[in-house]
């Protein structure tokens, strides 16, 4: 489901096969590949590894905060796709643009640490790959169940 929600919603906002590919790993780095028993990604909601924002928009996704082990205080999401769409409304409110997307430089805006962008990047792999084609294989069959069901409200 995490990785679904990260295909379809960063695809329908307009983001590339290689950014999208990103986020999934990225997602996988912070999650420990999803796995529910090494953090408390599931119970917090948080794909990411959020922090706490300032940004008042963005905290309404937000269903509290916690201490996290590096000292800070982590984002604990209502949903896991408030977590998809509040990661996605990070990267409007730092500037990171299109052209250079996921380069060291915005990296750096996410995580200062210089082996960070490395690190993410090198989790991007054929299992990524297929995550994201079945994800997006499933994107027409759920806009047509969509498009039914509001067909019928409205």
């Amino acid at each position: 489901l995490a990785q679904w929600l990260i295909v379809v919603v960063a695809t329908l906002k307009g983001y590339r096969k290689n950014e999208v590919l990103f986020l999934l790993a990225q997602s996988a780095h912070e999650t420990g590949n999803w796995d529910r028993n090494v953090s408390q990604w599931w119970e917090d909601r948080n794909l990411f590894g959020m922090s706490e924002m300032q940004n008042e928009q963005r905290r309404r996704r937000l269903r509290g905060v916690r201490l996290g082990p590096d000292g800070l205080m982590r984002a604990q999401f209502k949903t896991l796709l408030g977590s998809v769409l509040d990661r996605l409304d990070w990267d409007a409110q730092m500037g990171v643009g299109r052209g250079d997307y996921y380069g060291k430089n915005a990296s750096k805006l996410y995580h200062p640490s210089p082996d960070y962008y490395p690190q993410v990047d090198s989790r991007i792999g054929s299992d990524l790959e297929r995550a994201y084609w079945f994800s997006l294989s499933t994107l027409p069959l759920i806009l047509i169940l969509l498009t039914k069901w509001l067909s019928k409200i409205f």
